[in-house]
């Protein structure tokens, strides 16, 4: 069964639910079961001429003093730990993720399956600013990809297509905060929800029981005007 979620790469909520769906499926045992297809979303689409350190972002955004953007980063940081994630947030950049995006479709088109995993790890990891091509570039390059080839698809669009048309169908289903699931092209339901309930969904997909509709089940997220806030 197929498994949709539209994401972005600056999202700490849709790296934290990833990890956690990827463990509720290895405690199922029903990783064979599924296949998962990441959809592209930009939380702000719009251009970034040069990325500001997340911490400087968050004060902006939210309107925080430097501690409090430190302590909430900090504070999601652990969430993250505790589902197996190494971050060093605090270095984390705020891009536009708009090429990212197109790399991960590039990285799918060879065959390279952990390209958003790696660029989950560039941004919340190693401080990597995503808006930078030359960064993606090299990225591309790790992942056993052809540097040239990767930078003249990103200098000549490649990709966008498929990275907008993925953000269109997020608008014709409503899709205003990320993450969130499709399953089978029938359940829906959206947010970092606890391990809990991502076994719960799955078991109740599994044994395809009647389902009662599943966007009810909500965890945090971020949207266009931010991620949820304690």
């Amino acid at each position: 069964m197929l498994i949709e979620i539209w994401s972005d790469f600056g999202c700490p909520f849709c790296h934290i639910a990833e990890k956690r769906l990827e463990n509720a499926l290895k405690a199922l045992h029903a990783e064979h079961l599924f296949t998962i297809e990441l959809k592209s979303f930009e939380l702000d689409p719009s251009p970034v001429p040069q990325s500001p350190p997340i911490v400087e972002s968050y004060m902006r955004k939210y309107n925080l003093t430097e501690e409090k953007a430190r302590n909430w980063i900090l504070k999601t940081s652990r969430t993250a730990a505790g589902e197996g994630l190494d971050w060093d947030y605090l270095s984390a950049k705020a891009a536009n993720t708009f090429d990212a995006h197109r790399l991960a479709k590039f990285g799918a088109s060879k065959g390279v399956t952990d390209m958003p995993a790696r660029l989950f790890k560039a941004y919340f990891k190693d401080g990597a600013d995503l808006g930078n091509r030359k960064t993606l570039q090299a990225i591309a390059a790790e992942a056993g990809l052809d540097a040239e080839e990767a930078g003249a698809m990103l200098d000549g669009g490649g990709f966008a297509d498929a990275v907008l048309a993925d953000e269109r169908e997020a608008a014709r289903f409503g899709i205003h905060a990320v993450p969130y699931f499709v399953l089978g092209q029938k359940y829906a339901f959206s947010g970092a929800v606890p391990l809990e309930t991502f076994t719960g969904i799955l078991k109740e997909v599994m044994a395809k029981e009647h389902l009662q509709p599943l966007n009810a089940a909500g965890g945090p997220v971020c949207g266009p005007g931010g991620c949820s806030l304690p």
